[in-house]
């Protein structure tokens, strides 16, 4: 058994705390709990990813695992977990591309992953996105469950051919979308996306 309670780390851009509890090397039975605050500014010193340059914003993160991972079942991932992720002013240029002022929280619940009141500007274009995707970690881990998603998307103003820096797409939409609005909501079984993909 393998237990740390009240564990901190720190350092100049945040700290993290949590406990950890693991027994069972067979049949690992976990509780995780974490919490921890970051500032991203100084995280490129720390990650050396050469297209990556001039990270921002604050993220707060909220984790939780509990219970027995057994890779036989499916069951496992239903209600072990839960995290969330809350961004406020994150931006970083990667290439010739600039992300700002994205502010939102990401989640996981259970067998669902989503984004909510999750706004961002992507080269100019400004977004608001809404999405969730159901038993998506189940998929990946090929377990023979459905899957589901629901995505809303807003934006006041996109900018086509900034976002693809493909002229193409420009001539067929025009240098400019204003007052977009799209809701959708679909489920694919496993079989389908696997032989789709």
């Amino acid at each position: 058994q393998l237990e740390m309670k009240d564990f901190t780390a720190s350092f100049p851009e945040g700290i993290i705390h949590g406990d950890i509890k693991a027994k069972n090397l067979v049949m690992p039975e976990i509780d995780l709990k974490l919490k921890g605050e970051l500032d991203l500014a100084g995280l490129e010193q720390m990650i050396d990813v050469e297209k990556i340059r001039k990270v921002e914003g604050h993220i707060s993160v909220d984790f939780n695992l509990a219970g027995v991972v057994d890779r036989s079942s499916d069951k496992f991932l239903d209600e072990a977990g839960s995290m969330s992720l809350q961004m406020e002013n994150v931006g970083l240029i990667y290439g010739n591309d600039t992300l700002s002022q994205m502010s939102g929280l990401l989640y996981m619940d259970g067998n669902k992953l989503g984004a909510n009141k999750l706004g961002l500007i992507f080269n100019g274009s400004e977004a608001q996105l809404e999405v969730e995707a159901e038993n998506i970690l189940h998929y990946f881990l090929d377990y023979d469950r459905d899957l589901r998603l629901k995505l809303a998307l807003g934006s006041d103003r996109i900018l086509p051919g900034r976002i693809s820096g493909d002229t193409l797409l420009t001539g067929l939409l025009g240098q400019e979308l204003k007052g977009l609005h799209f809701k959708a909501e679909a489920s694919i079984s496993k079989s389908e996306l696997d032989a789709f993909l």
